[in-house]
């Protein structure tokens, strides 16, 4: 009887249009360019359960939280490799938050279809180009 009186006193989170609170919270935090992503620290910032956050991610956003975190990383690297082609692999890598380079290439390469190397040769070939 305790536990239901206890229970039954808890509030609903509210929801919109049938989306929890925290889709919305964390859509504003997705849109800002400075975040580093990662599971634990997003749930923290939502006050939500990390695993929940992981398991419900993709029904809202079409896509799983940790391909998404990937997605964001290869996108930012790609942008990186257009703005500063002197910039080296390594640092591209480092800097879009990837731990090792094997990881970065591979990644880049699944949402690119090529190496950030080759892409890295062929900005250069084409600014070498530009009069």
């Amino acid at each position: 009887m305790a536990l239901n009186n206890l229970f039954g006193g808890l509030q609903r989170i509210p929801s919109q249009n049938g989306r929890p609170q925290w889709v919305g919270k964390l859509e504003e935090i997705l849109w800002e360019d400075n975040q580093d992503l990662d599971l634990n620290g997003l749930a923290n910032q939502l006050d939500i359960h990390p695993i929940h956050l992981s398991r419900e991610f993709g029904r809202y956003f079409g896509i799983g939280l940790s391909d998404y975190i990937r997605m964001v990383k290869v996108n930012k690297a790609f942008h990186l490799i257009m703005d500063q082609p002197a910039l080296s692999m390594t640092e591209v890598c480092y800097q879009c938050g990837f731990y090792d380079q094997s990881h970065f290439i591979l990644t880049f390469k699944k949402f690119y279809h090529f190496t950030p190397k080759k892409f890295h040769k062929k900005i250069n070939d084409v600014n070498s180009l530009q009069f």
